[in-house]
């Protein structure tokens, strides 16, 4: 009888307590994490198919249309990995589940071999006469007294020795089923990675597609890029010239503010990451910084794009002034906001409600985005500036 099996027993139990309840606090806590942001951009998928519907509505050429299926594949690609660190999850926890589950197997099956064992010692010495005779026969008091208490342990013993043999083949049951489940979810995740896949080979052959179409319409492509990058120099240059004459106002390097502007413009600062956005829905068709133009041409995206609904109307996302209209070359206009040291620029508005000097609230709109008729889409440009540094408006804005 190996009596130091026992707390050997207790112990494993613990440490696969913790073991387990640590690994299933963490690996659950990391899966939520990757099952929001796949609903997040499933969320967005949805919308942006909804924009390309209605881009698919007209036979224009649209470099916008191609931006909504590149955001598209960027997305559905996005989903593919994510799912990917789910499966790889389940495998650390499927491997998890199995070693427990092989370990406890071997020492239930000591368990048993010493029940038995135990079994037959009980068996052999089942006379109640040899037990007190084993009693009797000791030298002196005490070790009379330690043979009564060896014999009651003992039979306690073999009792604890039932129950914990029930105890673990439970939990390899448990653990057994708990696996089975595991194992289903994976290959769901498989099966769901298999589709994501078949739709991202879809979208890709119908970004080839359109990006065919655009080159074929190449003269067009480079008249609309130069009337594109007039206005982005426009834009830039109208932002630069409007910082430095509020600079001049206070003659010296750089904005003074007042203490009321240093409030905005600390708070502005504060809600990085929680700002609105300017439109009540949309998706972001172009991101912040350099891309390429189907002509091949190299461009930098001073803000984001944000393909939104006919007739959306625009908001300034934070209090602030009007600090100037811009009107551009191609008849629509730009809204500039000052809210401290930090600036916002928003483009490509057909109607405007504001005026220069205007004091704004947070979400007061400023006027209606235009849509362009001829592929019949709706983007508004926004920028954020901090004095002369461009900053990625997609750090800024609440997710």
């Amino acid at each position: 009888m190996n009596k130091s099996f026992l707390p050997k027993i207790i112990f494993l139990f613990v440490w696969i307590f913790f073991m387990q309840l640590n690994s299933f606090s963490q690996s659950k806590s990391d899966l939520d994490k990757l099952k929001n942001k796949k609903a997040n951009n499933e969320k967005e998928i949805k919308n942006i198919q909804k924009f390309l519907q209605e881009a698919q509505k007209t036979k224009a050429i649209s470099e916008n249309k191609l931006q909504l299926i590149n955001k598209n594949i960027e997305l559905r690609k996005d989903q593919i990995s994510i799912i990917g660190s789910e499966i790889e999850i389940l495998d650390e926890k499927i491997t998890e589940n199995n070693e427990v589950i092989a370990s406890m197997g071997k020492d239930l099956e000591n368990l048993k071999e010493e029940y038995s064992r135990m079994v037959v010692y009980a068996y052999n010495n089942r006379d109640p006469y040899l037990q007190l005779m084993y009693v009797l026969s000791s030298d002196d008091f005490n070790q009379a007294y330690k043979r009564i208490e060896f014999v009651k342990e003992y039979s306690e013993y073999r009792k604890n020795q039932i129950s914990i043999i029930k105890s673990v083949q439970t939990t390899i049951n448990e653990k057994i089923v708990k696996l089975e489940e595991i194992k289903t979810q994976k290959q769901n995740l498989i099966s769901e990675k298999n589709n994501e896949a078949k739709k991202l080979s879809s979208e890709k052959q119908l970004q080839a597609g359109e990006i065919t179409k655009l080159q074929a319409k190449e003269q067009d492509l480079k008249k609309k890029l130069a009337e594109k990058r007039k206005e982005i120099q426009r834009i830039d240059q109208e932002i630069r010239k409007a910082i430095e004459r509020i600079q001049k106002q206070t003659a010296s390097k750089g904005i003074q503010l007042s203490p009321a502007e240093q409030i905005v413009s600390d708070q502005f600062g504060g809600n990085k990451g929680g700002l609105p956005w300017p439109t009540t829905s949309g998706v972001i068709s172009l991101g912040f910084g350099p891309y390429k133009h189907p002509t091949g041409v190299s461009l930098e995206n001073s803000g984001i794009d944000i393909t939104t609904q006919k007739g959306a109307s625009v908001s300034c996302v934070f209090e602030g002034k009007v600090v100037q209209i811009i009107n551009l070359p191609s008849g629509t206009k730009a809204v500039l906001m000052q809210h401290g040291l930090y600036f916002t620029l928003y483009s490509n508005l057909k109607e405007v409600y504001v005026v220069t000097g205007d004091q704004l609230k947070r979400k007061d709109v400023l006027g209606i985005v235009y849509t362009d008729p001829d592929d019949n889409s709706t983007v508004v440009h926004f920028e954020i500036w901090k004095e002369f540094t461009k900053m990625n408006p997609v750090l800024w804005l609440a997710k």
